[in-house]
């Protein structure tokens, strides 16, 4: 599902780094199944994921990405279904990441 109150230049401000797929845990908001993603790409701001369910906008994140970087809490922004079962879904940081973070996340 897509939120059209997003405004796609605004979630494109931050530099994305793409990543090799890391799988996290997205945290117990989710259905049991759903609770695992793979994180696509990063950025200061937020993160790219590859997930098997639709996680709709708002909903808050817990991303489990230790030992890189722990925990980090986020909300989705936007939800894409891409077919065969796949969703790409953006979501913004509570917090933004700090150099070092990025760099490790960017570099997984």
């Amino acid at each position: 599902m897509n939120d059209p109150s997003v405004d796609l230049p605004e979630r494109r401000r931050a530099l994305r780094h793409a990543c090799q797929e890391t799988l996290c845990h997205l945290g117990s908001a989710l259905s049991r199944g759903g609770r695992c993603g793979w994180l696509v790409d990063v950025s200061a701001g937020g993160a790219g994921l590859l997930v098997t369910d639709e996680v709709r906008p708002g909903t808050p994140l817990a991303l489990g990405l230790a030992p890189a970087a722990g925990a980090l809490q986020a909300q989705v922004v936007h939800s894409c279904e891409l077919g065969d079962g796949a969703w790409l879904v953006g979501c913004r940081f509570d917090e933004p990441l700090g150099g070092d973070d990025l760099r490790t996340l960017a570099h997984t």
